[in-house]
């Protein structure tokens, strides 16, 4: 062994099995003599090819080296470029454990970045379609308005659409109208044939129909608004029926023969007789009051009186002709008289049309007490409570009768024109209601319905226009009415062959009045649903509804009524309950008086005296000065309202302003009044308004604030968000305002003029539709330069895809 240096060396080989304690340290140090082998060798290749970044011990290699060179160990030194070797890989080793720290960073930022866009776009893809949503609904509500009095059923049924999709004043206030509406039940006929007669059973809970090729359809009616198509009679041709007045047996009779039926069970009818008879069509079919006397009248004047005392074996009394023509209609009166009608006059070979009263106690000999004329006769009914007889006939002709004794004498009218029941239309049938108090018959003409009037009234007053009171509608022009044994519903047939049962009153609890006339973004209801606002000829009421209950019978409580001459249409939101702005207006002046009361307490009297706003005399050029009139604004989270001048009628819509006044802590109300003139030549006519603005941070001492000029039209919008007024402007263009200083409102820019007008739909966006379907919105957040893209359009059944909020 030579030592050098510090450093050993074997001289021979055999020194290795020789020296047994050699031996031993090399046995014990084998792993990091290899590993510092391979070091070395690695280190050389290294650094011969000149240190590159390539080549280096990493991870689990690199550990490995360095613990079996730690301190401690037996293994030799290692060389300083083998140091350098381990240095440069754990540097190496280091700076790859930074990237990739860097790039996990990176993308768990990219990842949470991604993520927050998402659930902003997709909040912003909400938004834009709640505004859709919004004017959607609104849009509904509008259509339900329109249509309500033509089909009630399917207004209804958009309003209550238009409420489920966006709860707004406009939706609210349409629920509301149609809840407050009387709504038919439809019967939806199986066949296209008119509806001839309509029938009721006893008990109410069977409704049957007549229609011609003699079917006889049975309803199951036992749930009013439910009701259920029962079994249908196939007879031999159209059939005249009738119900018995205690029970559930249903008389029909065609031209060849009576059929009497059992229908308590409406599903499963059994006939229980049939009896043929001579030739000829059967019009009308009627039970006397004591249900033993069956009535039918035919052609050729034929009038048969049949014993039906036992159904299953009905027995023909008497058959005689009693009138050269058709007996198309006949009706027994409360004490068992009968009364018939015959013929049409004008027809040729036939003279007037004829009214008789019949006794009819001895079934087999029938005696005639009385005879009167009259133009036309298609129908003929008795009064269920007084000795009294109506008749009508075609374009309209009616004639009422008093009996008296044994004698019909006519109910003379003050003009001959009192004596038509509306216009040109024919009436073919008739229904009291139960009690007497209304007389109902089928407007046949283009109209269609069921044409009401009171049959309360006496002597000429019957036949006076004012007994008219409206008509409920049909789809198609009608051909029967019949009023249910309660009085609760009158069953209307029309000539499609389907029926509507009008209800005598509305679903929801009684209010006096009428909802006012809905103006966008008004509501006659409060934002809470306890008053709603009617109106009456007596004057303006507010109903507390929080109490009424459809099921228990429990009826709104009127909560007060505005002194007379006051009227309002709509609640503002206040800090003690909801607030009505009254107006009044001396008739014949320029004068008109607001005032706001509180609804919280109807003791409570209003809140200050009340302001006046007038309008200017009228130049000499101008051939008149319009009344005032209640300009709508936008609602919003706070009270504001807008008035304006002109005559057509009056409204007011609620909204709000936001910005701060250096002497009051919160948002304050205001006011718009509008006057103007109509100035024009005998071909152009056109309006000019000025609008004055009216501070309301104290409603009962208003301030006089700016004024707007060059106003054109009436419609108007507000966006609390924005402070941004919108109306119609000059030159087919909408005026958008800037209402951020109230005191100095400022004209800011215009939008092309809108058909439908502009809607509000939130966080400063406005949205129109145009005439082809498509919804266009503008940004208006500044109304100096307000935004509207084509791409922004929405065209119906597609959906909108967002590029922003």
């Amino acid at each position: 062994m030579i030592v050098d240096r510090g450093e050993a060396q074997l001289c021979h080989d055999s020194l290795l099995y020789a020296w047994p304690r050699l031996r031993e340290w090399i046995s014990d140090d084998r792993v990091g003599l290899l590993v510092r082998r391979r070091l070395g060798d690695a280190a050389d290749g290294w650094h011969e090819a000149g240190r590159p970044a390539s080549g280096l011990y990493s991870g689990d290699q690199l550990a490995a080296a360095r613990a079996q060179l730690a301190p401690g160990g037996r293994v030799l030194p290692i060389r300083p470029v083998e140091r350098d070797f381990l240095d440069a890989g754990g540097r190496a080793e280091r700076r790859t454990r930074n990237v990739r720290r860097a790039a996990v960073s990176v993308v768990t930022a990219l990842a949470v970045l991604a993520s927050v866009l998402a659930v902003l776009a997709r909040g912003a893809q909400r938004d834009a379609e709640g505004r859709e949503t919004v004017l959607t609904a609104n849009q509904m509500a509008a259509q339900a308005d329109s249509t309500r009095e033509e089909d009630p059923q399917t207004a209804l049924r958009l309003s209550l659409a238009a409420y489920r999709a966006a709860e707004t004043p406009q939706t609210r206030t349409s629920l509301y109208a149609a809840y407050l509406a009387q709504t038919p039940v439809e019967l939806a006929g199986a066949v296209r044939e008119p509806v001839l007669g309509i029938a009721y059973s006893a008990d109410g809970d069977v409704l049957a129909t007549s229609q011609r090729r003699g079917r006889v359809q049975l309803w199951d009616i036992s749930r009013r608004n439910a009701p259920v198509r029962a079994a249908h009679l196939a007879l031999k041709g159209s059939a005249a029926i009738a119900f018995h007045p205690r029970t559930r047996l249903l008389a029909a009779q065609t031209a060849t023969e009576l059929a009497l039926w059992d229908v308590a069970d409406p599903a499963d009818p059994k006939r229980l007789a049939v009896h043929a008879i001579s030739a000829g069509t059967t019009f009308t079919l009627a039970f006397s009051p004591d249900g033993r006397t069956l009535a039918s009248g035919s052609t050729k004047g034929r009038l048969r009186l049949w014993d039906v005392s036992e159904p299953s074996a009905p027995r023909l009394r008497s058959e005689r002709t009693v009138a050269a023509v058709e007996l198309i209609s006949l009706a027994f009166g409360r004490h068992g008289l009968l009364v018939t009608g015959n013929g049409r006059s004008g027809a040729k070979g036939q003279g007037a049309a004829q009214v008789r009263l019949w006794r009819v106690d001895d079934p087999a000999r029938p005696q005639l007490l009385d005879t009167a004329t009259t133009p036309s006769v298609m129908a003929v009914a008795f009064h269920p409570r007084r000795d009294l007889v109506v008749a009508t006939g075609g374009e309209g002709s009616m004639g009422w009768w008093t009996v008296e004794g044994r004698r019909l004498v006519a109910v003379e009218p003050e003009d001959e024109f009192d004596r038509q029941w509306g216009y040109g239309s024919a009436l073919p049938s008739l229904s009291f209601r139960p009690d007497g108090g209304r007389l109902a018959a089928p407007d046949n003409g283009t109209e269609g319905g069921g044409k009401l009037r009171d049959a309360t009234l006496t002597g000429p007053e019957l036949l006076n226009s004012p007994a008219e009171e409206g008509t409920v509608r049909s789809a198609e022009p009608a051909q029967s009415v019949a009023y249910s044994p309660d009085g609760t519903h009158l069953a209307v047939g029309d000539v499609g062959g389907n029926v509507r049962a009008w209800p005598d009153r509305a679903p929801a609890p009684r209010l006096a009045g009428s909802l006012p006339h809905p103006i966008p973004g008004t509501s006659p209801v409060s934002d809470d649903g306890r008053f709603v606002i009617t109106g009456t000829s007596e004057g303006t009421h507010v109903w507390d509804v929080s109490a009424a209950d459809t099921a228990e019978g429990a009826d709104p409580r009127l909560h007060f009524t505005l002194p007379g001459g006051w009227e309002a249409r709509f609640f503002l939101p206040g800090r003690d309950g909801p607030l009505l702005l009254g107006h009044r207006w001396e008739e014949g002046t320029t004068n008109h008086a607001f005032r706001m009361w509180t609804s919280a307490d109807p003791a409570r009297p209003p809140q200050g005296p009340p302001w006046l706003s007038r309008a200017p005399t009228c130049a000499p050029r101008c051939p008149q000065t319009d009344g005032c009139w209640w300009w709508p604004v936008r609602r919003a989270r706070r009270r504001t309202c807008g008035t304006c001048r002109t005559p057509p009628g009056r409204s007011v819509v609620p909204g709000s302003r936001s910005h701060r006044s250096p002497s009051r802590r919160a948002s304050s109300s205001w006011a718009i009044t509008r006057w103007g003139s109509w100035k024009g030549t005998r071909t152009r006519w056109a309006g000019r308004w000025t609008c004055r603005i009216w501070d309301l941070a104290d409603p009962g001492k208003p301030v006089r604030g700016g004024r707007l000029e060059g106003v054109a039209e009436q419609q108007a919008a507000y966006i609390p968000s924005t402070q941004v007024l919108i109306t119609d402007g000059s030159a087919q263009r909408a005026q958008l305002w800037d209402m951020r200083a109230i005191r100095t409102p400022r004209k800011a820019a215009r939008l092309p003029a809108a058909s439908g007008g502009y809607q509000p739909v939130g966080k400063g966006l406005l949205a129109t539709a145009l005439l082809d379907g498509t919804v266009r919105f503008w940004d208006v957040k500044d109304p100096y330069k307000p935004r509207g893209d084509a791409r922004d359009a929405v065209r119906p059944g597609h959906r909108r895809h967002h590029s922003h909020a």
